[in-house]
């Protein structure tokens, strides 16, 4: 039976999240979109993740997305909630914060940090490798800038929540407050913080990135037996949509370690429909013989200057600045559908959540089914369609060392069980 709900604000988060419980055997049911209906949901599975895609959209619009899936769950009789938040406090957290508080009436722990990748909550100020998330690098995130450090300020932006630091000293007590934000800089401080919660009676209602829920997975009663099978494959065909400067460096790595990398130009990512014109057929087909030829590819749309390059092109072309992150990923997501029309086996490599959700959007009812961690902070899953049957894996854009693709790489060309 259902136990846990998982909400997640995009798809790679969901996954990142969904992949701690399935990897112990715990059975997890993602499902993608705008809504669902009960008849969607597996209710053998005890994990329900929930991408409610809202990144992105409009605060109010997060927070009634949010409500409507909280308020869904609740009458599903589901008795945990997870908020998964972004590591790097991007999107609307304090809307969502409050729309989960406002269904269950119920405070929220709410653990930020995420120590393996030095992501950590010191005196309720949040880090990124030392550095005050503000001021680094996703403080001038194009699509999500985050302005502010302290996470309890973050929340008040969006929301009235009352909102209560939590300091490794006061682990022991529940402050009197709608959100406790507990400082964390390592593992051992996730799981005394969950050792607390479930002592006080505070374990239901939750929220943070996929490193609180990895402890989590261990502290609630959930039943565990199901082995995952191998995955192996020799050919691994990489589609990038993230612009992070941490991905840059991992594509660049990757063809200099002999990926055929394929960089787009600004016409192909932006001018419309441009896989259906003469071109975009001429490039679809050089792209078929790259595939026949070559074990790895990588296709991305990095320049020396992305960014600006793509604001000029769109500049030129009429094209709104809103618009451009939409438009990019969904033609990265058609890019990655014509890829499964090809006669290869491969395993298909989708890095970003926007290029994620645009590419499982398009494909005939998409059953995800999570089973490991190749490398940490990435997902192998199996994806059935109602045609194909092929794996998968998913990567947030920050995260990983330079050499990840080609750990990924070696993973499923060397992987048994």
């Amino acid at each position: 039976m259902l136990r846990l709900a998982i909400i997640a604000d995009d798809l790679t988060g969901a996954l990142d999240t969904g992949i701690k419980f399935s990897k112990m055997g715990i059975g997890c049911q993602i499902i993608t979109g705008d809504g669902f209906f009960v008849d969607d949901i597996d209710h053998s599975k005890e994990i329900l993740v929930i991408d409610t895609e809202t990144r992105h959209v409009h605060e109010q619009e997060a927070y009634s997305k949010v409500y409507s899936t909280a308020k869904l769950c609740v009458d599903l009789g589901i008795k945990y909630f997870y908020k998964k938040t972004d590591s790097a406090l991007r999107g609307h957290i304090g809307s969502e914060l409050a729309a989960l508080d406002d269904v269950t009436g119920e405070p929220v722990a709410f653990v930020p940090a995420l120590p393996r990748e030095n992501r950590c909550t010191r005196e309720g100020i949040h880090y990124i490798n030392g550095t005050p998330v503000a001021q680094s690098n996703f403080g001038s995130d194009p699509l999500n800038p985050v302005r502010q450090s302290s996470v309890s300020m973050l929340i008040h932006e969006e929301s009235a929540l009352s909102v209560a630091n939590v300091y490794e000293k006061d682990r022991g007590t529940w402050p009197d407050s709608q959100v406790a934000v507990f400082d964390a800089s390592t593992r051992s401080d996730l799981e005394e913080i969950a050792d607390r919660l479930v002592e006080n009676g505070h374990i239901r209602i939750t929220a943070g990135c996929a490193g609180f829920a990895e402890v989590l997975a261990e502290k609630i009663p959930f039943l565990k037996g199901r082995e995952c099978p191998a995955v192996q494959s020799r050919k691994l065909f990489v589609v990038c949509g993230s612009i992070n400067d941490v991905t840059k460096k991992q594509v660049l790595y990757a063809g200099q370690k002999g990926f055929r990398r394929i960089c787009l130009t600004q016409g192909q990512k932006l001018d419309p429909d441009y896989l259906q014109s003469d071109a975009g057929k001429h490039f679809k087909e050089e792209l078929k013989d790259l595939c026949g030829q070559n074990d790895y590819i990588l296709i991305d749309g990095f320049t020396e200057n992305t960014v600006e390059d793509t604001l000029a092109y769109a500049r030129e072309k009429g094209i709104s600045t809103e618009d451009i992150p939409e438009i990019i990923a969904g033609r990265l997501g058609e890019i990655s559908a014509y890829l499964l029309t090809l006669e290869e086996d491969f395993a298909l490599m989708v890095i970003g959540g926007d290029t994620l959700y645009s590419f499982i959007s398009q494909l005939d009812k998409p059953l995800l089914d999570p089973l490991c961690e190749p490398v940490n902070g990435t997902v192998l899953m199996q994806v059935q369609t109602k045609n194909q049957y092929f794996p998968l894996v998913s990567k947030s854009g920050g995260f990983g060392q330079e050499n990840l693709i080609i750990e990924i790489a070696n993973y499923l060309k060397h992987h048994t069980n």
